[in-house]
């Protein structure tokens, strides 16, 4: 799966690249990052569905939390496309994946999950040193 997941990933980068060239407007940006989302939500409520026999979860937030996280979720990666213009699309996917090193610290502290931690710990050192050697280098 993480080499499925790193093929996908590829490939959406080399996509996006590709596209922000064609997007003259920020609001276009965001448009394309609605519709590549859209089709990822298509194929995990396909998922969902074909796991579970449902289309809409049986535990799910309320859905002011589906606007506001989307409306998060739009713009952060509309700007992760839009610094493609100014930046190598290499580095803008680098240090947007500077989110994963902020996500499992608050897990760690704020949510206390301790599963794993050691190797939690060791990826967190790991990227943080790889985005350190990127951004000094």
């Amino acid at each position: 799966w993480a080499l499925t997941a790193a093929l996908g990933t590829s490939l959406y980068s080399i996509a996006n690249k590709f596209a922000v060239g064609a997007l003259p407007s920020y609001s276009a940006i965001l448009g394309w990052a609605s519709i590549t989302t859209g089709a990822a939500w298509v194929g995990l409520t396909i998922q969902h569905l074909r796991q579970t026999g449902r289309w809409i979860p049986a535990a799910r937030p309320p859905k002011w939390q589906w606007l506001v996280a989307g409306v998060f979720l739009a713009n952060a990666y509309g700007l992760v496309i839009l610094s493609m213009r100014y930046i190598p699309a290499a580095y803008s996917l680098a240090l947007s994946n500077a989110g994963i090193v902020v996500a499992g610290i608050i897990a760690m502290t704020w949510f206390r999950e301790r599963e794993r931690w050691r190797l939690r710990l060791g990826a967190i050192v790991l990227i943080s040193t790889g985005l350190s050697v990127l951004a000094l280098g």
